[in-house]
């Protein structure tokens, strides 16, 4: 498959965390399929949400990280060219 493999992680991380249905029709994946891996792991940041509200353990998750830990985000965008 062409798809980056850290990109192909991020959206299997995030189907199996809020379903097929939301991770294949989300922002994230239409900028995938266009093959704007970058916009659309950043896009997936977008999923911080239970039941309507904000969490910050999602917020966290999902970014960039910071000196501590590795988020989401910046696993997808690292194993990108």
């Amino acid at each position: 498959d062409k798809m980056p493999v850290s990109w192909q992680a991020m959206m299997t991380s995030l189907s199996y965390n809020v379903g097929i249905g939301a991770a294949c029709g989300s922002t994230a994946a239409r900028l995938g399929r266009t093959g704007q891996y970058q916009a659309s792991c950043i896009a997936a940041t977008a999923f911080n949400k239970a039941g309507g509200k904000m969490i910050i353990g999602l917020v966290k998750r999902r970014e960039m990280g910071d000196a501590t830990r590795i988020g989401e985000a910046e696993l997808c965008v690292s194993g990108l060219n």
